[in-house]
């Protein structure tokens, strides 16, 4: 009854079991999507369950290597509170800036990289939020006029969007 409960918590209810493929190498507790994030996987006592899955509204699929997961769209941040991605997107007026606790002033929906490029600040609806970040493939992080920033290597250049540094 206890694995049930585990499962049910866990959102694998109608979850098959493919055996011991993946889980010697993740380890129990693990959960990791596949087949462009449509199929959700977790280890649970030496066995995996795979579930199908898709992605919340206002998120898509990202891939990072061998690793899948579900990112909210350009636009959005992650809200724990809502428990979801809500809009960034508000005009960029006074009332809708954040200031965090050294007095810097965020324009909302703006991402700021701190910290040697480990983190990110989003001000959205008047609240800075902070996210773990790393600098996408083929780039560096600097200090640029005080600044952390992501900096493309030697050929490589932004893409239109600065998310993906290209040859």
């Amino acid at each position: 009854m206890a694995k049930l409960a585990v499962l049910l918590t866990i959102g694998f209810l109608a979850a098959s079991i493919l055996g011991e493929d993946n889980c010697t190498e993740i380890g129990d507790g693990q959960i990791w999507y596949s087949d462009n994030c449509t199929q959700k996987h977790l280890c649970l006592n030496g066995k995996q369950y795979t579930n199908p899955m898709e992605c919340e509204v206002n998120t898509h699929c990202e891939k990072q290597g061998n690793d899948e997961s579900c990112a909210c769209d350009e636009g959005f941040v992650f809200d724990s509170n809502v428990g979801g991605c809500v809009d960034a997107r508000a005009p960029d007026t006074e009332e809708n800036r954040c200031r965090d606790i050294d007095g810097n002033v965020f324009s909302p929906g703006k991402r700021y990289v701190i910290e040697n490029c480990q983190y990110q600040k989003i001000c959205v609806n008047k609240k800075i939020y902070v996210m773990c970040y790393q600098c996408p493939q083929n780039s560096v992080c600097k200090d640029i006029n005080g600044r952390s920033e992501c900096v493309c290597e030697g050929k490589f250049h932004w893409d239109a969007k600065k998310n993906n540094c290209l040859a």
